[in-house]
Parts: C-alpha cells; structure tokens; sequence
C-alpha cells in the first residue's frame, strides 16, 4: 500500500494509482482531481457534500452518529470498475441504480 500526498500541481500524475482520496477541499481542487481522473480504472473516494456532482464515485457522509457513504455508479462505469452489489447494498444512496 502506497500512500502519497498530490498537490494540485500533481494532479495529472496518476498512473498506477488504484483508490484516491480527495479530502474536502475548494470545490475547484475537488473539481481538478476528478477531472484528472476521469476515465482512469481508479476509484474515487471523497468526502464533500456536493462530491457526487462534481464526479466522485463513493462519497463519505456523517448520518446523526454514522459514517455512511454514497455511490455513483454513472461516475463508476466509464473507470471499467465493478462495485459489489454488498457494497451496493450498504450504501446510503445510490446513484444511477437501475
């Protein structure tokens, strides 16, 4: 497990990269790293409130006392990534389910 730190600078420097987390920040650098990485077969993890709409594909949410998270499997698709139907299923939303 490799983990690093990526400035917006870095951004486009993605390769090898599996899972990126992008911590809540300006919605102009979440913006920037899911662009960048968009298409790739990496999993986005963010955990911003409007994450989902700016192209994150699992989003973590605060529920009362819970750490809940969110799915967008519009956003999953074009990465060539499955989500389990468990973790479908554990989900608090999903978006894009059929």
């Amino acid at each position: 497990l490799v983990v690093a730190s990526c400035s917006h600078e870095t951004a486009a420097a993605l390769a090898g990269l599996h899972i990126m987390f992008v911590g809540a920040q300006d919605r102009a650098a979440i913006t920037e790293f899911l662009h960048a990485a968009r298409g790739q077969s990496l999993l986005t993890v963010t955990d911003s409130g409007e994450a989902l709409a700016l192209g994150s594909m699992v989003n973590f949410v605060v529920e009362g006392q819970r750490l809940r998270f969110e799915v967008a499997l519009d956003h999953v698709a074009p990465s060539r990534l499955r989500i389990s139907a468990r973790m479908l299923a554990a989900a608090l939303r999903v978006e894009g389910a059929t």
